[in-house]
């Protein structure tokens, strides 16, 4: 759920020692281009999921994410797949809008944060990563290649490594 983490953080900052935010939309619109879009809705709405997959890649994925890595592109959609019968009407309604996120978390977080974004997200672009790190006093903003929305999903071990990092400069921070 996009803003869980930051919602959590400014309401237990007491229970938080480091926050990892990855991909996160934010105040800027998506990026995509409004056909691709529709694309994506329509092959969803037809249920045509070859044409839906294309759209999803094109939409949320780096380029060529689906060849390079066709195991982890074919978990990300068995997962949306999964989740296009359970949506109801009122809920596409608000998925087709983009909601953007609420300014009352918005960049709200005072922990250090660490903050991972693929170079080719449309959805989480670059102004909404510069934003939020500005907002979030000490924020760490990292970018990686070849990964877009799923930036989790397309670069795990990058991922993993700038996580690890933090998870560490986090335990020389606290009192022994």
């Amino acid at each position: 759920m996009p803003g869980a983490a930051q919602v959590f953080a400014r309401d237990y900052p007491h229970r938080v020692t480091g926050l990892v935010i990855c991909g996160t939309g934010g105040q800027f619109p998506a990026t995509v281009p409004p056909a691709l879009g529709q694309q994506w809705r329509d092959a969803a709405r037809a249920r045509d999921r070859e044409r839906w997959e294309q759209a999803l890649e094109a939409v949320y994925c780096g380029k060529g994410f689906s060849q390079r890595n066709p195991e982890g592109f074919r978990g990300i959609s068995n997962l949306l797949w999964s989740q296009i019968e359970k949506r109801t009407e009122q809920s596409r309604a608000t998925w087709d809008m983009g909601i953007a996120p609420s300014s009352s978390y918005w960049g709200s977080a005072r922990v250090p944060t660490l903050l991972i974004y693929g170079t080719e997200d449309a959805f989480g672009t670059l102004e909404n990563a510069e934003d939020l790190a500005r907002r979030i006093p000490g924020a760490r903003l990292h970018f990686i290649d070849q990964a877009g929305h799923f930036v989790i999903r397309e670069q795990p071990g990058r991922v993993i490594e700038l996580m690890t990092a933090f998870a560490k400069s986090l335990d020389e921070t606290q009192p022994a």
